[in-house]
C-alpha cells in the first residue's frame, strides 16, 4: 500500500518509519531534507505524482483543517488518520466528502481504559476524576520547548489541545457532555514558562449522560 504522512516532525517520523517496517511505501510532505522516503513540496503535487491509498496528517495542529481541505479539494477517496486534536476551528474542516477520517485518539484503546469501560457497562458512574500533567521544558528532550508547536498559540499549541487524549477517553467512558465548565491559566505558575502565552493548565468539570448500552 502506498501511504502519505503529511508532517516530519516527531510524530509524523514515527508514523513514517513505522509504516515502511510494516512493509508500506511511504512518501511524506514536507519543506524538510528526507533522505529516508520520498518526498513532496505539497499535498496536491503528492497526489499526483504518488497516489497514495492512505494518509496520515501529522502536521502541526493549525495546519489540520487546511490540509484536510486540500486532500478534499483533490477528491481523495481514501482513509485519513490525522493527529489529535482535530483542528483548531471545527467550522474549517470541509464537510460532505468522500474521505473516511479518523482522529488519533489512541489511548481509549490501552486495556486498562477498555477493562473499566467494560466494569462500567452496567454501573451507573456517579462521579470520574482524571488527573494529568506534563512539565513543558522536559517534555521534548533535545528540544528547545519555546519553539516547539506546544507552545505557539498561532501553531494550535496549549493544554486543551495537547492533553485531549484525555477528555477522549473520559467521554469514551461516560458518553458526551452535557455541560462543561472550566476554569484555563494562561500564565502558570512555572517561572521557567511564564514568558509564554498560552493554555499552561485547565481544571475541567463536566456533567454528563452515561452512555447508551
Amino acid at each position: 500500500m502506498r501511504a502519505l504522512v503529511v508532517g516530519f516532525g516527531s510524530i509524523g517520523q514515527r508514523h513514517s518509519r513505522i509504516l515502511k517496517e510494516m512493509g508500506h511505501e511511504v512518501a511524506v510532505v514536507t519543506s524538510q531534507s528526507v533522505h529516508s522516503h520520498k518526498t513532496f513540496a505539497s499535498i496536491s503535487s503528492a497526489l499526483d505524482l504518488f497516489n497514495p491509498a492512505y494518509v496520515v496528517v501529522a502536521s502541526v495542529t493549525s495546519r489540520h483543517a487546511s490540509d484536510l481541505t486540500d486532500l478534499a479539494s483533490k477528491g481523495f477517496t481514501g482513509r485519513v488518520l490525522i493527529e489529535k486534536p482535530l483542528c483548531v476551528d471545527t467550522s474549517q474542516v470541509p464537510s460532505n466528502t468522500a474521505m473516511s477520517v479518523h482522529v488519533g485518539y489512541n489511548l481509549r484503546y490501552l486495556p486498562v481504559i477498555q477493562r473499566l469501560r467494560e466494569l462500567t457497562t452496567h454501573e451507573q458512574i456517579v462521579s470520574l476524576s482524571a488527573y494529568n500533567g506534563e512539565y513543558l521544558p522536559d517534555w521534548r528532550p533535545g528540544r528547545d520547548y519555546r519553539l516547539t508547536s506546544s507552545a505557539s498559540v498561532t501553531m494550535g499549541g496549549g493544554v486543551l489541545r495537547d492533553q485531549s487524549h484525555e477528555l477522549d477517553f473520559i467521554h469514551y467512558l461516560t458518553g458526551a457532555p452535557i455541560s462543561v465548565v472550566a476554569d484555563i491559566v494562561v500564565w502558570g505558575a512555572w517561572k521557567s514558562i511564564q514568558r509564554i502565552p498560552f493554555e499552561q493548565s485547565c481544571d475541567m468539570k463536566t456533567a454528563a449522560v452515561h452512555r447508551s448500552i
